[in-house]
């Protein structure tokens, strides 16, 4: 699994990002912002995905008094119950 340092840099990066001006010049340079932010979401999600399943794999969840990973999760994220239940659908997928 990623190191903290990973994981740091990629929040400093996305600090970044979010700061940055938002400023479009043409219809292509908008083609190309939409496709690698979504690329950018999809590999993030693959990465929490991959979370939750090593979560639930290796049961540590439990020693933070949480009866399962997804709640772990849903409350650690702050997710709604229903993003939690998606998180573990496709945790269970890969």
């Amino acid at each position: 699994m990623f190191e903290a340092d990973e994981l740091g840099q990629v929040e400093e990066a996305l600090d970044a990002l979010a700061a940055a001006p938002v400023s479009m010049g043409s219809a292509r340079e908008a083609s190309e912002v939409v496709r690698r932010l979504e690329s950018c979401a999809r590999k993030l999600r693959a990465v929490q995905v991959e979370v939750q399943a090593e979560l639930e794999a290796s049961g540590v969840y439990a020693a933070d008094g949480f009866g399962s990973a997804k709640a772990m999760v849903r409350h650690c994220g702050r997710l709604s119950p229903g993003a939690a239940a998606g998180r573990e659908r496709g945790a269970r997928m890969a």
